[in-house]
């Protein structure tokens, strides 16, 4: 049988640049990649532990150094605590930051710096 769950996982390509400021469940963090599916994030406390697989989750993210905070909820898909990383994946994104990774796309996209 074929787990086509697994199959589509990756459908969005992702990038680590920009890094992003991220608060999840009021916790701080930096993006380590992200993509319109999700992200990944290295939270600043130690505690990214406490959320495992399946934990339904909210915050807001946004540029490190912008004024502007979108919001989004989604649910992890995996913690790897070797990385300190916790993998996300989108239910919910604000059109805004939709819109913000749109304009990171094109930015790459043009050869920009």
């Amino acid at each position: 049988m074929v787990n086509l769950q697994k199959i589509c996982r990756r459908q969005n390509h992702r990038f680590s640049e920009p890094v992003l400021d991220v608060r999840l469940n009021g916790r701080e963090g930096r993006s380590a990649d992200w993509s319109l599916g999700g992200l990944a994030v290295r939270l600043s406390d130690e505690q990214g532990g406490t959320l495992a697989p399946d934990a339904e989750v909210s915050g807001d993210l946004g540029e490190i150094d912008g004024t502007e905070r979108f919001e989004f909820s989604g649910r992890v898909v995996r913690v790897d605590p070797r990385r300190d990383v916790i993998a996300l994946e989108f239910s919910k994104l604000s059109e805004g930051a939709v819109m913000m990774f749109v304009r990171s796309f094109r930015h790459m996209i043009s050869g920009a710096a």
